[in-house]
């Protein structure tokens, strides 16, 4: 990215919301996000809160946009995208096939 002149991406490297039980070393069923397809729809969501929030702050002029390759929100912003805590390669393929329609 340096090399390229890129100053800014967005990192995203959710967990899957579950709760962790500690007393039982265990996870808690119901809890937090295990659907591939719906865990990559809530963070198409959060990207595009994120996308909205920098457009409105880029407006505001409370960032200058020249030099920051930001100025058209995230579509001209690197997206890296990752997986803790009870994501696997569904997930990751899951997030990837939502980032690639952004």
């Amino acid at each position: 990215m340096v090399e390229s002149g890129i100053k800014r991406a967005l990192v995203f490297y959710p967990n899957s919301g579950e709760e962790w039980d500690a007393s039982n070393e265990t996870w808690v069923k119901g809890t937090g996000c295990t659907s591939p397809k719906e865990f990559a729809s809530l963070l198409s969501k959060a990207i595009g809160a994120v996308d909205d929030t920098w457009n409105e702050v880029v407006k505001s002029g409370k960032v200058g946009s020249s030099g920051n390759n930001c100025s058209g929100g995230c579509s001209n912003i690197p997206i890296v995208v990752g997986g803790c805590c009870r994501t696997d390669p569904s997930t990751i393929s899951a997030i990837r096939g939502m980032v690639d329609k952004l």
